[in-house]
């Protein structure tokens, strides 16, 4: 990738005051765009090269010919500390970076200079530790025709550790709206078994009904399918993970089908009356499992700690396949589609408070192989989404901006995050965090 940083000679009028920024000039060379740029991540599945660019303009035409010098400034390093209080950043050691040209001309009569390309090399190197971060100076060290702003003059580049997942979504106070698209409504609408699975920590202890995944069936009913945690009963305590399912032909019994599923801990204490929860202030991975023949398997951190069979419970699951695409009418017909959230059902005393992260829905009963691949990477990335032929929605939550979700998945279904109480954007807090890999659940990383 390239990305430009625009610097404008500009004809300034006289100033008052008696800084060096604020006495008469002609012209002068300043940046305009922020001064540091962090955006040069040291993982293994981003290039070992890169390049950056810092573009070169005139506000206006200039009369001859300028030339705006660059180099390398390793003494702006301290200033950097200084300014921005930051004393743990490292200077990119030698021969990781090289100025691919150093003058940018401006033709007389021009506004437009050279570009000039930093070419960044050998980031997969072991002197470069992707846990630390390193900063590089890059000045104008001069320009004949103009002065420039010394205010202005440096851009610091951050290289800087990047995890597999670097951000979370905190979707405490608000909710994600799905739209399918692609192939993702007809594989929703006849699903012979299906796998969902997510990442998710609650910071504080979670009370009554909290949302995960559902669709709306009506707004009278309850959901098609549902996922959450906590319940309004003894019967399902705060803390136990619930799924619920409704096909055609259950006609809405007065006993609503619930499954109480428990997250059990390995080696984790359990609270009083041998009720498990759902662990607060940690990360954990959780992947659901449903087959055809109506029986589910709960995987927590990759361990099988809980399974069902057919005709368990009281209140038997009908075995697939399952329509997770319809909504029906009381009459078990096909009324239109469901609409599908993430961290909301019914209303916004059930959301999500805490952070979410590897959102998936698989139409396949995944194996206890397919979960833990790779390492046990595979909980927490999936490698070439888009080629993944049974993967029916992907949603990493890694996106650190804005409100618009992207699906890695080959459907690429429109996900936008929108307010508890209504539909205005509301965007997710993008929370800074550190998971390479699923040791990492347990521990914050101070970076």
């Amino acid at each position: 990738k390239k990305y430009c940083l625009h610097l404008f000679v500009l004809t300034a009028v006289v100033l008052s005051g008696c800084s060096e920024d604020s006495v008469d000039f002609d012209n002068k060379a300043y940046t305009t765009s922020q001064q540091v740029f962090d955006d040069l991540y040291l993982r293994d599945d981003e290039p070992s090269e890169r390049e950056r660019i810092i573009a070169v303009r005139s506000a206006l035409p200039v009369e001859s010919d300028v030339n705006v010098t660059f180099d390398i400034t390793p003494g702006m390093i301290d200033q950097y500390k200084a300014i921005y209080n930051d004393s743990k950043i490292l200077p990119l050691p030698e021969g990781h970076c090289e100025l691919v040209n150093t003058i940018s001309t401006i033709k007389a009569g021009g506004v437009y200079g050279d570009d000039i390309v930093i070419k960044f090399t050998g980031l997969h190197n072991d002197d470069i530790n992707p846990r630390k971060r390193y900063l590089l100076p890059v000045s104008i060290i001069s320009s004949d025709g103009v002065a420039h702003l010394e205010s202005t003059k440096t851009t610091y580049f951050i290289l800087r550790g990047a995890a597999i997942i670097n951000h979370v979504a905190d979707l405490t106070s608000c909710r994600s709206k799905i739209t399918w698209k692609g192939s993702a409504p007809a594989e929703l609408a006849s699903l012979n078994a299906f796998t969902i699975e997510f990442i998710v920590r609650n910071d504080v202890e979670w009370k009554g009904i909290r949302t995960i995944l559902a669709s709306e069936a009506t707004v009278i009913r309850t959901a098609d399918f549902i996922l959450v945690t906590g319940g309004s009963g003894s019967e399902f305590p705060d803390g136990l993970i619930q799924v619920r399912y409704k096909q055609e032909s259950d006609k809405w019994p007065d006993v609503v089908l619930d499954e109480s599923i428990r997250a059990k801990a390995p080696g984790r204490l359990e609270p009083e009356g041998n009720k498990d929860i759902m662990p607060a202030g940690e990360f954990v991975h959780v992947a659901i499992v449903y087959y055809n023949d109506g029986g589910r398997k709960l995987y927590y951190n990759g361990e099988v700690v809980y399974e069902t069979t057919p005709g368990e419970f009281q209140h038997e699951l009908t075995a697939g396949p399952y329509d997770l695409y319809n909504k029906f009418d009381a009459g078990g017909n096909i009324d239109a589609p469901a609409q599908w959230w993430v961290g909301y059902d019914f209303a916004a005393d059930r959301n999500l408070p805490g952070k979410m992260s590897e959102l998936r829905i698989w139409k396949t009963a995944r194996t206890s192989e397919e979960i833990n691949g790779n390492n046990k990477e595979n909980m927490i990335r999936i490698q070439n989404p888009e080629n993944e032929s049974d993967l029916v929605l992907y949603l990493k939550y890694n996106d650190a901006r804005g409100g618009i979700i992207k699906d890695f998945s080959k459907n690429k279904s429109s996900v936008i995050s929108c307010s508890l109480y209504g539909e205005s954007p509301v965007d997710p807090i993008w929370t800074p965090t550190w998971i390479d890999f699923v040791s990492d659940f347990t521990s914050d990383y101070n970076y």
